[in-house]
């Protein structure tokens, strides 16, 4: 059993979704194979940021290859619209973190720990 497998067991039990268990980025984790704590138990702030950076880079990635043979084609308009997809499913993950960790009546990662 890895480190943190009972961890996430038990807050399975609690009622905690398969998605709220897993380390943010988890592709990075699972590449790498370290083993990340729980998303519940990052700082919301922090995946706010990191949602941002990435998801905005995802979007943008993935909206230059349909659409950049088009004459059409506007990067600024692509940069800001990327960036608010970012900054708009970021702030729908940390509102979900916060009302997991609500619900769940979840304390801190280092009481978790130990």
């Amino acid at each position: 059993m890895k480190k943190y497998d009972k961890a996430r067991n038990y807050l399975i039990s609690l009622g905690a979704k398969k998605s709220e268990i897993k380390p943010y980025f988890w592709l990075f984790y699972k590449i790498t194979g370290i083993d990340g704590k729980p998303i519940v138990f990052e700082n919301p702030l922090k995946i706010l940021i990191l949602q941002t950076f990435i998801g905005s880079i995802f979007f943008y990635g993935a909206v230059w290859l349909i659409l950049h043979s088009y004459e059409s084609f506007n990067y600024i308009t692509l940069i800001y619209t990327s960036l608010s997809y970012g900054f708009i499913s970021g702030l729908f993950l940390a509102a979900n973190i916060i009302f997991t960790v609500k619900n769940l009546k979840l304390s801190g990662w280092k009481q978790w720990k130990e």
